[in-house]
């Protein structure tokens, strides 16, 4: 996914750390949204500065256009999104350091987590890449302590439109069996992010549950597929890593996992 940012905005995450670190970026000469002056000191070619420089800025007119503003998808205009403001007479103003650090690694984990809506269409692939993966990861996890399970099943009769739903993994302990959604991670750090996913897990659980209340109906049915009598059925989400979805001490009937924590919760 790094590849195709640095070939849609001209710099990677590695000559933006060169651009950041170096001493000499506060004292850039900078008119008209151009670069002037010697950047020797900078050690990366004028024109990825000069890309770096032009990705991070924008008119002092947008700053103020967004405290107006108030809809979630405007972030992109805040000072943390864009923290190199374009003064009416065409002057840069350079930002703190500290701020300089925060955009870097809050542009890592939109590369990373294909955030960036310019390329979610060239990451897509590769972002549900990464939940297959995980997928395999439990599954494998399951399978190699001798517990009956498959992945990819489909349940029928799930009580919506559809005539059936798809479980990432299905597997039967003792006389319990779970039903395993795997979820991959957006990872938000800001409050309206984390709100919207609680807001998405609950939406998670609750699909999970008519899942399970179609088990439940079907007992006989699954009994008959793991070949064991079935007293309960319970499911789990597990999310690739940590972040505001992952609540210790959830208010739910169901589990809600990092997949660390998930990879000991069949051992005895």
């Amino acid at each position: 996914m790094e590849k195709n940012f640095k070939l849609k905005y001209g710099f990677n995450l590695k000559e933006l750390a060169v651009f950041i670190n170096s001493s000499d970026i506060l004292h850039l000469k900078i008119e008209n949204g151009r670069i002037i002056g010697n950047l020797c000191e900078i050690n990366l070619p004028q024109e990825i500065s000069q890309k770096i420089v032009t990705y991070f800025s924008q008119s002092v007119y947008q700053y103020s256009l967004n405290d107006i503003k108030y809809k979630f998808e405007r972030n992109q205009f805040r000072l943390i999104y864009k923290p190199i403001p374009i003064m009416k007479t065409g002057e840069m103003l350079l930002p703190l350091k500290t701020l300089l650090y925060y955009t870097y690694y809050r542009i890592q984990r939109d590369i990373y987590h294909n955030l960036i809506k310019e390329l979610e269409a060239d990451n897509g692939i590769f972002h549900n890449k990464l939940t297959d993966e995980l997928v395999d990861r439990i599954y494998e996890n399951i399978n190699n302590k001798k517990i009956k399970c498959m992945k990819h099943y489909y349940i029928k009769n799930c009580g919506s439109k559809l005539k059936e739903r798809e479980i990432d993994v299905l597997c039967l302990y003792e006389d319990t069996v779970y039903l395993i959604e795997c979820k991959d991670v957006d990872a938000p750090f800001e409050p309206f992010g984390i709100f919207n996913d609680n807001r998405e897990l609950k939406s998670f659980l609750k699909i999970l549950r008519e899942k399970i209340l179609a088990v439940d109906k079907q007992r006989e049915s699954y009994c008959n597929l793991f070949g064991s009598k079935i007293s309960n059925v319970k499911g789990i989400i597990v999310y690739r890593e940590f972040n505001g979805k992952i609540i210790e001490e959830m208010e739910t009937d169901l589990q809600v996992l990092t997949e660390h924590r998930f990879m000991k919760f069949f051992d005895n």
